[in-house]
């Protein structure tokens, strides 16, 4: 199975690390697991799919599990979104109401990815 790492990945995850969270990288796990596995300060599990540049996408088996997570999750395409991820993921990670918003969109998607620009604008509002 071949996977790419985001070219921002690398710093977010000595950001992370030096701010004192655990980091595991996972993009090579595959099947829309995300790319970071954070156990921050407080011993709270955040997962973070890391985005990187304009052409960025996101692939249908990454909605799908993000749309099926029950636990904190969410995008960074910077240190500074990583971070917040981390240290709050109660306030940072994405809602119930985004991630069953992603769920159901995914049900329909027909293709293999989508920028994720897009993916942010119409079905995340942001």
């Amino acid at each position: 199975m071949s996977y790419s790492v985001d070219q921002n990945q690398k710093s977010i995850i000595e950001t992370l690390k030096a701010n004192g969270n655990q980091v595991i990288a996972m993009a090579s796990v595959g099947g829309g697991f995300p790319d970071l596995h954070i156990v921050n300060k407080q011993k709270i599990v955040v997962l973070i799919e890391v985005k990187f540049g304009k052409d960025a996408k996101i692939t249908k088996p990454q909605m799908i599990f993000i749309g099926e997570y029950k636990g904190y999750i969410g995008f960074a395409e910077n240190e500074a979104q990583a971070l917040d991820l981390a240290k709050d993921p109660v306030v940072f990670s994405l809602s119930q109401n985004d991630k069953n918003k992603i769920a159901v969109f995914a049900l329909k998607f027909t293709k293999k990815a989508m920028r994720f620009s897009s993916f942010k604008k119409e079905i995340l509002g942001r």
